[in-house]
């Protein structure tokens, strides 16, 4: 089993990202047909492993953000792709409120990618 350790200020962005993951998936979720048949079972399927793989990685870390915030471990095997698709989605987001015109939005924001960044070289760099 291969883990990383991901320092606490990393783990609320991390946090962060997986809500906004879910928030996603459960939107996806919302666009198809109610109940799978044929076609969509394929689609509905993936968007259901999909949640669970990503419900499994806040498990993991935690659903409330502790005080004070601690590092974690994470299986890579079991939740490095997760975090990774939940973390560029994020740093996404970050980008886009750094265009605001507030600027402790700004700010924020800018705070929130520096730290998005990092927790996504160190991912992408371990194995």
């Amino acid at each position: 089993m291969s883990t990383a350790s991901i320092p606490a200020e990393g783990v609320l962005q991390l946090r962060s990202a997986i809500y906004q993951e879910l928030g996603s998936i459960a939107e996806d979720l919302a666009s198809v047909h109610r109940e799978p048949t044929g076609e969509q079972h394929g689609e509905w399927a993936e968007l259901v492993e999909r949640f669970d793989r990503t419900r499994a990685l806040l498990d993991r870390i935690g659903w409330r953000t502790r005080d004070p915030e601690h590092d974690i471990e994470i299986d890579l095997d079991k939740h490095k792709a997760t975090a990774l698709t939940a973390l560029h989605e994020q740093l996404d987001t970050e980008r886009h409120l750094m265009d605001t015109h507030e600027p402790r939005q700004r700010e924020r924001a800018t705070k929130n990618a520096r730290m998005t960044e990092a927790v996504l070289a160190m991912l992408e760099g371990a194995s």
